[in-house]
C-alpha cells in the first residue's frame, strides 16, 4: 500500500517480475513457472497516491470532481497505477501469460 489502497497495475512487466510480485511456482518436474495477467486499464484522471491513502479521501480536481485513479512514485512518468475499490469496470484482462524455465 505504498502508493495508496487499491489494486495495483504496472506499466512494464519488469516491475512485478523483479520485485517479487510474480510468485514462482515449482512444477512437479522441477521447472519453475510464473504468470502475468496482461490487462487494459482505464485510468482516467489520476493523482499521486501516498502510503495508506484511499482514493475517496484524496483532494479533488479543480472542477470539484474526484480523481479516477492514483499513481505511485512519479506523477510525470508513472510506472505504477492504483485503482480504488469499486473500480472493477475500469479493467479488462486480455491475456494470461505463462512463463516456464526450460
Amino acid at each position: 500500500q505504498a502508493c495508496g489502497v487499491g489494486t495495483y497495475f504496472a506499466k512494464n512487466s519488469k516491475y512485478p517480475w523483479n520485485n517479487g510480485y510474480c510468485r514462482i511456482n515449482k512444477m512437479p518436474d522441477g521447472r519453475k513457472q510464473r504468470f502475468i495477467i496482461l490487462s487494459r486499464v482505464l485510468l482516467g484522471d489520476y493523482c499521486k497516491g501516498t502510503t495508506g491513502c484511499f482514493l475517496k479521501d484524496m483532494p479533488k480536481k479543480e472542477d470539484g470532481t474526484q480523481y479516477n485513479s492514483m499513481v505511485g512514485f512519479n506523477l510525470e512518468n508513472p510506472t505504477v497505477y492504483v485503482l480504488g475499490g469499486g473500480s472493477d469496470n475500469q479493467v479488462y484482462p486480455e491475456f494470461v501469460l505463462e512463463f516456464r524455465t526450460a
